[in-house]
């Protein structure tokens, strides 16, 4: 099994890297639960929702745009290597 790995980055034009996050993990009912938490300038707040999807082997959830005070259904794919 591929392990799901969530790198996050924001570079600015100094090449620094800016904002936070706070990324949680655990299980749920025999499925990986994850929350992120974007702390950036532009995404305050904004946070992923996501849950371990088996059958098609993907992250699915929510994402919800803080700012603009908009969620919506996202989901993320592994890569296979």
């Amino acid at each position: 099994m591929i392990p799901w790995i969530v790198r996050v980055t924001t570079m600015e034009a100094k090449r620094r890297v800016t904002g936070a996050l706070t990324l949680l993990a655990g299980l749920k009912g025999g499925a990986v639960q994850v929350f992120i938490e974007l702390r950036d300038a532009n995404y305050p707040g904004s946070t992923y929702t996501l849950a371990d999807d088996a059958k098609t082997d993907r992250l699915v959830g929510r994402y919800h745009q803080a700012v603009a005070r908009e969620t919506f259904e996202v989901f993320f794919v592994r890569l296979k290597t």
